[in-house]
């Protein structure tokens, strides 16, 4: 019995042959061809793929161990902390294996990997897929599985069996690409930089005109004429000389025209739609036309940026480690991103935070070297309170043995 008998395709075809092919190919209503690899060549989307994913990248992803109640600590032990902090499999850092889920999943809409799993059932590696060669499926008896055609060959996977990185949740097990989502979006600034291409290249955009000459100039009068003045007054070198010309003969400079700014409004737009789809400020993909600077605000940007863009994709990810890596085998260890280090505040703000949480008991000094990337010192897992602190029912019996006394 083939594949074909035993699974049956999630995807439904749409009711006109044509909108599905265009939709497949990704042509828009501009003209332009958009896909997940043309995307990139928009200067907002590269920024904004790239901000992400290098952000993502950048975060210490170490196994915890639950210790007691609430407390845990790192169990760079456990078989999975190399797998997962370190190396997901022999051939690529978990830098640059992070950087490329990342990138997938933001054009494609998801990022994929393949569990290795060893003799006795344990994650050993962990191998990225091309989002475009995996196909979610549904059996016969509605149970969700993935179709899988790749170098090597073509076969059947479980959802336990693969890492996946959704940007956005499909009911079917399936995923939707931001790129075809808003192809007509990003169509209509592909085809706004390629007019402006085009304007630049084909099109006449002298910087001034000659008029008032006595008579209409021969074909080599006109082309000396041109030549002589290009020469004496045209480039860097000539700038801000005086001109000469014959009597009655007159120069006018023109200036950027109308359509032109207009187009360049358009393109600073497009900085705006691109931040709305990945939401991500304009002013962290160096959209500044609104701004003098980056300012004393950068703290306060990059940690909004950290909150509202990056906090969903890091709990997603840890989810999917923690249900498909760790959960299975044991409950006492998870993953955890460590994004302390891009939370923090500057150096007055940390200062005061830390002593107060020190000055009440409730974090040691090796907890804040610990924040601070810190060796931790000798006597340093402590708790502190201030001599002059008590409880109020300690106060308010003291109080009352003064007065009996």
């Amino acid at each position: 019995m083939g594949i074909g008998s035993l699974f049956e395709s999630r995807s439904t075809l749409l009711s006109s042959p044509i909108n599905n092919f265009l939709e497949l190919i990704g042509v828009t209503k501009s003209g332009v061809n958009v896909n997940e690899n043309s995307a990139l060549s928009l200067s907002p989307v590269w920024a904004a793929v790239m901000l992400i994913s290098n952000t993502m990248a950048l975060f210490p992803l170490p196994v915890y161990k639950r210790v007691t109640g609430r407390f845990v600590e790192r169990a760079p032990e456990h078989a999975l902390y190399d797998l997962i902090h370190d190396a997901p499999n022999p051939e690529t850092t978990s830098f640059d294996w992070r950087q490329t889920m990342m990138m997938r999943k933001l054009l494609w809409g998801a990022g994929i990997s393949e569990i290795e799993f060893s003799s006795n059932g344990h994650p050993v590696a962990l191998w990225p897929l091309e989002t475009y060669t995996v196909q979610p499926m549904r059996t016969q008896s509605h149970k969700l599985v993935y179709h899988v055609s790749d170098h090597k060959g073509t076969r059947i996977l479980y959802p336990h069996q693969l890492l996946i990185f959704r940007f956005a949740p499909e009911i079917n097990g399936g995923w939707k690409s931001p790129v075809q989502v808003h192809r007509e979006t990003l169509g209509a600034a592909m085809a706004v930089k390629t007019f402006g291409m085009k304007t630049f290249t084909k099109g006449t955009h002298p910087t001034g005109i000659l008029s008032g000459l006595p008579k209409a100039p021969t074909e080599p009068a006109r082309l000396s004429l041109q030549k002589e003045i290009s020469e004496a007054y045209g480039g860097l070198d000539n700038a801000h000389g005086i001109m000469m010309l014959e009597a009655g003969v007159k120069f006018e400079r023109i200036g950027l025209p109308p359509q032109d700014a207009q187009y360049l409004d358009t393109r600073i737009f497009d900085v705006t739609e691109v931040s709305r789809i990945y939401n991500v400020s304009p002013v962290l993909l160096h959209e500044l036309t609104k701004t003098t600077s980056w300012g004393s605000g950068i703290d306060s940007l990059m940690r909004g940026f950290i909150k509202t863009t990056m906090l969903s994709h890091c709990t997603k990810w840890e989810q999917q480690f923690n249900s498909k890596l760790i959960t299975p085998y044991t409950k006492d260890y998870f993953c955890k991103f460590v994004m302390e280090g891009l939370l923090r505040g500057d150096p007055k703000d940390r200062a005061f935070f830390y002593r107060m949480m020190l000055d009440r008991g409730a974090m040691t000094i090796n907890e804040v070297r610990e924040r601070e990337e810190l060796a931790p010192v000798e006597g340093g897992d402590e708790h502190f309170i201030p001599l002059n602190m008590q409880t109020l029912k300690k106060a308010i019996k003291g109080n009352k043995e003064g007065a009996e006394g």
